[in-house]
């Protein structure tokens, strides 16, 4: 029996195989090389010099801020909003006003007296007012008159009178609204410390004195207003006083003295005196 020896065969397939799979692998990786997508991975910047801080991402996108008008909404509208603040103007448009209390001066004049308050932070100047009264038979008559007071200070207020061609008894009503005011920017006008106010009956006449307190420089005095009015603060008369080229020094103290007729000779009534002065 004749005997064959496998050994050289098999190391002949076993190379051949060998060869096969190298071949293969080669053509693999090859493939593989030219097929490839750009990862994910981002460019490196070297950067010389400074330091880069990367921005910290935020859940949404946010739009850049912008200074705008505040709006406000409609009722319903969905969403909140703060209304605006009103300018100076349009608060002193609103500062309320007070009807005056009008008097007979005689058979055919009628006077009325009033005062305009300032509620505000800030004091103003420029102010008018404008009086309409009602008549029997559907009539009115309109008058506009100035504050003879140049400022009125914050807290404070400025007497008014206006005068009417018509009997008292004719007059149904009367009502009164601000014609005009804006605030106060004149850093030349300076109020005075008033101390010491005294008041005496002088046959209906009231007499009223009042010690001026000069401040730390030396100013020209402008006028005084001198206003009686009751324990409510409706106003019973005013007597505005003009200085003429008068100046008070530093720190010192001036007598002014007056008379103050009022509309109505009562009692309990009380004098306040205003006094305005300017820088030189």
């Amino acid at each position: 029996m004749i005997e064959i020896d496998w050994r050289p065969l098999i190391v002949l397939l076993t190379i051949a195989a060998f060869m096969l799979l190298w071949i293969v692998g080669c053509t693999i990786i090859a493939d593989s090389g030219t097929r490839s997508s750009p990862t994910g991975y981002p460019q490196v910047t070297l950067t010389v010099g400074r330091i880069v801080v990367p921005a910290i991402p935020t859940d949404s996108p946010r739009p850049p801020e912008v200074n705008t008008a505040i709006r406000t909404s409609a009722p319903g509208s969905g969403y909140p909003s703060s209304p605006p603040l009103p300018s100076p103007v349009a608060q002193i448009a609103a500062i309320p006003m007070t009807p005056p209390i009008c008097y007979a001066i005689s058979a055919a004049l009628t006077r009325c007296l009033g005062r305009v308050d300032n509620p505000l932070a800030t004091a103003i100047n420029g102010v008018s007012v404008r009086i309409r009264m009602l008549l029997r038979g559907e009539r009115e008559i309109v008058r506009t008159a100035a504050i003879e007071q140049t400022v009125i200070l914050p807290d404070g207020f400025a007497p008014y009178r206006v005068d009417f061609p018509v009997s008292v008894d004719e007059v149904t009503s009367v009502s009164v609204s601000l014609d005009s005011g804006e605030p106060d920017h004149d850093p030349s006008v300076v109020p005075l410390t008033v101390d010491d106010i005294r008041m005496s009956d002088d046959g209906g006449l009231r007499q009223v004195s009042a010690e001026l307190v000069g401040t730390s420089m030396a100013l020209m005095l402008n006028r005084a207003l001198i206003t009686l009015v009751d324990s409510q603060g409706y106003v019973y008369g005013y007597q505005v006083l003009q200085f003429q080229n008068q100046m008070i020094a530093p720190g010192e103290r001036m007598t002014i003295r007056a008379q103050v007729q009022p509309q109505i000779d009562t009692t309990g009534l009380n004098a306040v005196v205003y006094v305005e002065a300017r820088k030189p």
